[in-house]
């Protein structure tokens, strides 16, 4: 990244933020240290910490322009033939047998904005543009995506501002109890006391937050996983928590199983690279960051590259069936994003509640015209998350005020009658599905696909038209045909 796209960066409310908290702390604390340290006569031990501090800020530095220079890597790409002749021989058990085609869709995500498909762990970021690879999460501090590229100068980042804050801390300490006892005693209120008290409460709220933030990159570098990944195991186990109680018969089946985490070892050395044994020091470094498109899938895992971005298309078409269709009442235009600068007048128009439970800084606010459809997907109090309708689909989606829309009834599609047959299938075969309206999932669960519609009616799974469907079996155009899988009296399989 150039140095002038590396101060458009900077030049944001978060960054610049974090900077004059980085700044105003040090100086504070060493300007409180000096004043202590004259009138103590210690000009020695000052000296030696305020040179302790300035190395401290050069490493804090260091690390921050690299988490906010380093740019994503486009996660976008055309999957050849052969990857998905490799997934079929890696342990991607498919639901039929016969006239099968395995396209890109069927395991990967499309990404209309970037136009190609997402790599496996790679997500959009609307806040950057573009899709991201091994993504954790978009971090307005530094006005950049947490990814694979500066996750470790990330992470140093947020250890070197506890490190510094905790020393920093540990100098003012004396100071405050020397004010503290002459304000008691001598009823006398001095500026070094109010300095201290300020910066060493601005260094406790960094050491929780920021410390905080460093324990949970360090819990998720030692299972190499992101966070989105966690959240998408954490709606998978859901899913499948309620399937099994719903149907006895998918008591046996495992949860989800995460092919990327590799020990401790392996999973640190995915972020923090291996150095020769003679520079381990090079590990506090933020430089030689992990490689973007290197992520070591652990060997003899179930599933394959394909089973994370395949239960992701499936979740994602299960929130699209569940969502609900409002029509908007009022118009919410792009202007009227309740931003700290406009925040006093969208207390107006929205009230104070409103404003102040706002969850998009982060998000995207949504703009919507009068007369629109909107699918809502989540709700906040008295904010949507709901994504527009367009022609060929769903849209883009973001934040809009829940006082601007209503609900509206949902129409009937193609699907329906397939969501009343939701249950465990036997198929063709041999193996045993779980069908879910919209989604089949293999019995293992480590392979999730999607029901397309192919218009006038019809649906089609992996390329397989199905042709009829009732309570008591399920016939495709292949010929294969599924039946019910029922429980004996006593309970068994």
């Amino acid at each position: 990244m150039g140095v002038l796209q590396l101060v458009r960066r900077l030049c944001h409310w978060g960054p610049a933020t974090a900077l004059c908290l980085i700044f105003g702390v040090t100086y504070a604390t060493e300007w409180v240290c000096g004043e202590w340290g004259r009138a103590q006569a210690c000009y020695g031990n000052a000296l030696m910490n305020s040179q302790t501090t300035l190395v401290e800020v050069a490493w804090l530095l260091w690390a921050f322009l690299t988490a906010v220079g380093l740019r994503p890597v486009a996660g976008v790409y055309e999957p050849e033939e052969e990857e998905l002749e490799e997934a079929l021989q890696g342990g991607l058990t498919l639901p039929l047998r016969h006239g099968v085609k395995l396209e890109a869709r069927d395991v990967l995500q499309y990404c209309d904005k970037c136009v190609g498909f997402k790599k496996p762990r790679a997500h959009h970021c609307s806040q950057c543009g573009v899709c991201v690879n091994k993504m954790d999460h978009h971090c307005p501090w530094v006005n950049n995506c947490v990814w694979a590229g500066n996750h470790k100068a990330f992470t140093l980042f947020t250890l070197a501002v506890a490190v510094a804050c905790g020393k920093g801390f540990i100098r003012l300490f004396p100071v405050i109890a020397e004010g503290a006892a002459a304000v008691w005693h001598r009823r006398v209120l001095t500026t070094t006391f109010v300095a201290t008290t300020m910066a060493m409460s601005f260094q406790i709220m960094l050491i929780l937050v920021v410390g905080g933030l460093f324990v949970r990159q360090c819990g998720i570098i030692r299972r190499n996983m992101t966070s989105i990944d966690e959240h998408v195991l954490s709606i998978a186990k859901y899913h499948r928590a309620r399937a099994r109680s719903q149907h006895p018969s998918l008591s046996d089946v495992p949860e989800l199983e995460y092919a990327y985490d590799g020990g401790l070892a392996r999973n640190v050395a995915v972020v923090f690279p291996p150095e020769p044994a003679r520079s381990l020091w090079r590990h506090v470094l933020p430089w030689r960051g992990a490689n973007p498109s290197y992520f070591p899938r652990v060997d003899g895992a179930a599933g394959t590259h394909y089973t994370l971005p395949m239960e992701q298309l499936a979740q994602r078409v299960i929130r699209e069936r569940i969502a609900r269709p409002h029509r908007v009442t009022q118009a919410w235009p792009e202007t009227d994003c309740p931003a700290p600068c406009c925040a006093v007048v969208q207390c107006r128009r929205l009230g104070v509640r409103a404003v102040r439970n706002y969850p998009g800084l982060v998000e995207p606010h949504l703009p919507v015209a009068e007369g629109g459809a909107v699918a809502v997907t989540r709700c906040e109090k008295e904010w949507l998350f709901g994504k527009v309708h367009t022609p060929v689909g769903l849209g883009r989606g973001g934040w809009f005020p829940a006082s601007h829309a209503v609900p509206v009834p949902r129409e009937p599609t193609v699907f329906g009658p397939l969501e009343a047959l939701s249950g465990v299938w036997n198929a063709a075969n041999g193996t045993r599905v779980f069908h879910d309206g919209r989604v089949v999932r293999s019995l293992d669960f480590h392979a999730s696909f999607v029901l397309r519609e192919l218009g006038g009616g019809r649906v089609a799974l992996l390329g397989v038209t199905l042709t009829s469907a009732d309570a008591e079996r399920m016939v495709w155009a292949n010929g294969e045909v599924w039946t019910p899988h029922r429980l004996d009296r006593a309970g068994q399989v």
